[in-house]
């Protein structure tokens, strides 16, 4: 099973609100992802750091909507 980390926006009376989730896939289209948005947590700088840099390859992909998933938002 292959994931990484997408950018995810979502219609809110707010205004639109963007997270970051992890995102799997099947036969390379999305398919699931975890609800609870990504935490940068870690027990070292290294791991949070490598965590960082996983998040950040989010904003290199569309933004999927999270009320239409898997569609782009």
């Amino acid at each position: 099973m292959e994931s990484d980390y997408r950018l995810m926006a979502e219609d809110t009376p707010a205004g639109t609100i963007f997270s970051i989730h992890e995102v799997f896939y099947l036969n390379g289209h999305p398919y699931d992802y975890v609800f609870i948005p990504l935490a940068l947590i870690a027990t070292d700088q290294e791991d949070l750091i490598a965590d960082i840099q996983l998040a950040l390859e989010a904003f290199e992909q569309p933004t999927l909507s999270k009320d239409q998933f898997p569609n782009e938002y």
